[in-house]
């Protein structure tokens, strides 16, 4: 073994001590940190009370239709991460978990995914759904994907890619991506751009890409949200 391999070894070794998709995130002082979905749940979703109004009008279960489309969602990460993903970190998805409706839904991302990756033959993977912690503010997270594109000739963009199986893109999404961003950044993985892709779930693979390329505001929404959960712990605590 290389030392550049015990090197690239001993630094997934640390990632993986620290973060655990089931037990959550550590700080180096070993006390757990919050995650950026649970900071996110602090956003108001509005659309989503008009959106379950729209489904009890048509006579469908909310709760069985959004179970049902985080299903698809999840195995649709699964599907196309799969290859790109550390052995140690991923967890196989059991299909036998999943209903055939779901399935073939997820399978539909993937072709979508299979498309984006043939009209950018240049991507390089560096990590995918790798843990990582923010010592200075204190949360973790797991990006979809980092690596490099060649966008222009002979240059390397260091890019963050962030798969979304869904209509459109929300507004917490780019609040998601910008910590994203500070996690790579503070461990060491340098950002250019940001890349939400939103993929197709049903008919023809088709995707939507969101460049961005300054997310300074969408890191202070989100570091605004951070705050508002740690002091909503507290208000919480000191109420009870």
């Amino acid at each position: 073994m290389t030392t550049i391999d015990q090197e690239k070894k001993e630094k997934q070794k640390k990632y993986s001590t620290r973060t655990n998709a089931k037990k959550g995130y550590y700080a180096e002082d070993g006390k757990r940190v919050v995650g950026v979905t649970t900071v996110l749940n602090n956003v108001s979703k509005n659309g989503l009370i008009h959106w379950a109004w729209e489904l009890g009008i048509d006579g469908v279960d909310y709760n069985a239709y959004r179970d049902e489309m985080a299903d698809i969602g999840k195995l649709s990460h699964k599907f196309c991460l799969e290859p790109f993903v550390d052995p140690d970190e991923f967890e196989k998805p059991v299909l036998s978990d999943y209903s055939p409706f779901v399935i073939k839904m997820a399978k539909s991302g993937l072709r979508s995914w299979r498309k984006w990756i043939k009209q950018n033959p240049t991507f390089t993977t560096l990590f995918a759904e790798r843990g990582l912690v923010s010592e200075q503010y204190r949360f973790g997270g797991r990006p979809d994907w980092y690596g490099t594109i060649d966008r222009t000739p002979g240059k390397h963009t260091r890019i963050i890619l962030d798969l979304k199986f869904q209509p459109k893109v929300y507004e917490e999404s780019f609040f998601q991506t910008a910590a994203y961003a500070q996690l790579c950044v503070e461990n060491g993985f340098p950002v250019d751009q940001i890349v939400i892709l939103r993929m197709d779930r049903v008919g023809a693979a088709n995707y939507d890409e969101i460049v961005i390329n300054d997310w300074s505001i969408y890191l202070d929404c989100f570091l605004s949200l951070l705050n508002f959960h740690e002091m909503r712990k507290l208000s919480r605590k000191q109420n009870a």
